[in-house]
């Protein structure tokens, strides 16, 4: 099955969330790929495989199969990722949490995420975009408890 990506499907989803924290304890928490497992429960396991505090290649033992990818670093207000190898059934997968800080001491964390289906997933792209919203929806409220958990 061939994995290139029809442009025509791609789609973009985004969510938001307000945590009670600076965007510097927020981003801390969001670039720590090796704690996504304890954070993420379809996160089953991460590997850094390079890191040069700008850039991070990983993979990621998730519940749609393996994902290797490269996170980019830009403190502590974005990081922003691409999916080499995305889960299974995507042709494309996209990244970037955007930290903005508010003067009450909050932070608004917005997630997006760009994919496309597989060649031969087109039919069920609105399906897919439903499910990932879901999960991007369910991902930052676990972000959030880890945010709001973690040391000063």
């Amino acid at each position: 099955m061939s994995t290139a990506a029809n442009p025509a499907t791609s789609t973009d989803i985004s969510r938001s969330v307000t945590v009670r924290a600076s965007a510097e304890r927020a981003f801390a928490v969001l670039a720590d790929l090796a704690g996504w497992p304890a954070v993420l429960p379809h996160i089953g396991g991460s590997e850094v495989l390079y890191a040069d505090g700008y850039q991070e290649e990983f993979t990621l033992r998730t519940s749609g199969g393996r994902v290797r990818g490269i996170l980019y670093r830009r403190p502590p207000h974005e990081l922003e990722f691409v999916a080499l190898e995305p889960p299974r059934g995507l042709a494309r997968m996209t990244g970037r949490f955007t930290l903005t800080e508010g003067e009450d001491g909050t932070t608004t964390v917005t997630a997006e995420r760009g994919f496309a289906p597989a060649r031969g997933g087109e039919a069920g792209s609105e399906r897919l975009a439903e499910e990932l919203g879901r999960r991007l929806t369910e991902d930052l409220e676990s972000f959030r408890s880890a945010i709001e958990n973690a040391g000063p």
